[in-house]
């Protein structure tokens, strides 16, 4: 499973590094922006390695049910009963999720 997930992850990845370098080619000027936008990215990769260390030190459903509020909250400025639903659904699917598949989701250090 996390080699198909990581697989679809590269792929989408590459395709925006080919628009991102075709849209440069084509001589459009530096957007002001720039800096701003790797701020952004420098944000985003910080929070997924967050991510990483919730998953190694509670467990995958601990990780995304901290995780995934303050994400939804603090990023993408969703309304807290949108954070909650989106955050209920996700964890029940997940908890559903290796009975559905022979998939086992990664325990962290504090469970056992």
């Amino acid at each position: 499973m996390p080699q198909l997930v990581s697989a679809g992850g590269l792929i989408m990845g590459l395709v925006l590094v080919w628009a991102e370098l075709r849209t440069r080619r084509d001589g459009a000027a530096p957007r002001p922006g720039w800096t701003h936008d790797v701020t952004i990215a420098v944000r985003m990769f910080g929070a997924m390695a967050l991510f990483l260390v919730l998953v190694m030190l509670g467990g995958y459903l601990v990780a995304v049910t901290l995780f995934v509020p303050g994400f939804l909250l603090y990023v993408a400025r969703a309304r807290p009963r949108t954070a909650i639903i989106y955050t209920v659904v996700l964890c029940l699917v997940l908890a559903a999720l290796p009975s559905i598949l022979p998939v086992d989701l990664p325990t962290g250090l504090l469970q056992g």
